[in-house]
């Protein structure tokens, strides 16, 4: 049987906490993905924040599971934009 890391490249997330980021808008900021459940409760992107210097975001494509929270083990995809 095959296990996840045959499957997936796993990585821990940021830690990142959207309260202590700079929020900002679409064009100007990149998506952040909590887990709140998203702007709609199901993007799963809870807001947009200011780029920090330093921390290359996560590409377009990748999958985001939640490992906490009430939306526990919600999966997104990353269908545009750069998100941390």
């Amino acid at each position: 049987m095959s296990t996840l890391n045959d499957l997936f490249q796993i990585e821990y997330g940021n830690k990142f906490d959207m309260n202590k980021m700079t929020r900002t808008d679409r064009l100007a900021g990149v998506a952040f993905v909590g887990r709140i459940g998203g702007l709609n409760g199901k993007s799963g992107i809870a807001g947009f924040v200011e780029p920090l210097a330093g921390v290359k975001p996560y590409s377009p494509g990748l999958l985001t599971v939640a490992l906490g929270g009430s939306r526990l083990l919600s999966t997104y995809v990353g269908s545009s934009g750069l998100r941390v």
